[in-house]
């Protein structure tokens, strides 16, 4: 997966003010996982990018611009 789709995710989780344990906390993911996946050094399924984004408040399709940008 694009580094920025997890540079995105970052930034968003930190304009929640949120932990990278709590937002694994949420969608029941560990948070080695969030912190691979915003690393880029992670390809996470869609549905997890769903879930990431549904708990975010944000639409899945902006993490996706976050590459046409980049």
């Amino acid at each position: 997966m694009d580094k920025h789709i997890g540079l995105a995710i970052k930034k968003y989780r930190e304009d929640l003010e949120w932990s990278q344990r709590e937002l694994a906390r949420r969608i029941g993911l560990a948070h080695s996982t969030i912190a691979a996946i915003e690393r880029g050094d992670s390809n996470p399924s869609i549905e997890t990018l769903r879930k990431v984004s549904d708990e975010l408040q944000i639409p899945i399709s902006r993490l996706f611009l976050e590459i046409e940008y980049s």
